[in-house]
C-alpha cells in the first residue's frame, strides 16, 4: 500500500506532497505544494469550524504533538467527493508548527460497509417476514385442527363399530 503523505503549515498550505497523493486528489504533488488544502473539503463540511485550518484542525481534535485519526472527506480535481481517512500529527519544525498527514481513500471500504448494512437490512426483513409467516400459518392451523379435534372427542362418545372407533382414534393422535 502506497503511502499517500503531505506535510502541511499552520496556515494549511501544502509545504510537501508525496507521488502518492495524486492518485487520490488526481493533482501532481508539485501542482499541490502551496495550495491551502482546507478547499479541498467540501464546504458543507467546513461550515461551523471556523474559517483557518487552525480552526478546523481544533474543532477535528487533532492538537499538536499526538497522532488522531478522522473520517472526512475531500474532492478530487475532477469534482467528486470522496471519504477519506486521515492520520495527522501536529509537530514542531525549527520552531514552526507543521502537521503531518496520511491520506487514504476509503471509498471501497464505506461501500462494502453499505452492502453489508444492506444484507444485514434484508436478512432482518427476511426473518421477520419467516416469523410472521410461521405464525399467521400456525394459527391458520391450529383453528380447523380444533375444530377437527373437537368434533372428534363427540364422535367418540358415541357407540361406534371397532373400525370407526380406530379410525377416530388415528385422527385425535394425528391432530394432537
Amino acid at each position: 500500500m502506497l503511502f499517500r503523505s503531505l506535510i502541511v503549515d499552520a496556515g494549511g498550505r501544502i509545504e510537501y506532497a508525496n507521488p502518492a497523493v495524486q492518485a487520490v486528489f488526481g493533482e501532481a504533488p508539485a501542482a499541490l505544494r502551496g495550495k491551502a488544502l482546507l478547499p479541498l473539503v467540501p464546504a458543507r463540511l467546513r461550515e461551523g469550524r471556523g474559517s483557518t485550518f487552525r480552526d478546523y484542525l481544533d474543532s477535528c481534535r487533532l492538537p499538536a504533538g499526538s497522532w488522531n485519526q478522522i473520517e472526512t472527506q475531500f474532492t478530487h480535481t475532477n469534482g467528486h467527493e470522496f471519504p477519506a481517512e486521515v492520520s495527522a500529527a501536529g509537530m514542531q519544525v525549527e520552531d514552526r508548527e507543521v502537521f503531518l498527514l496520511f491520506v487514504r481513500d476509503i471509498t471501497a471500504r464505506k461501500q462494502a460497509e453499505a452492502a453489508l448494512e444492506a444484507a444485514r437490512s434484508a436478512a432482518e426483513a427476511s426473518s421477520l417476514a419467516k416469523s410472521q409467516f410461521m405464525a399467521n400459518m400456525s394459527h391458520e392451523l391450529r383453528t380447523p385442527m380444533n375444530g377437527v379435534l373437537g368434533m372428534t372427542e363427540i364422535l367418540l362418545q358415541d357407540t361406534l363399530a371397532p373400525r370407526q372407533r380406530e379410525y377416530l382414534e388415528n385422527i385425535r393422535r394425528a391432530s394432537q
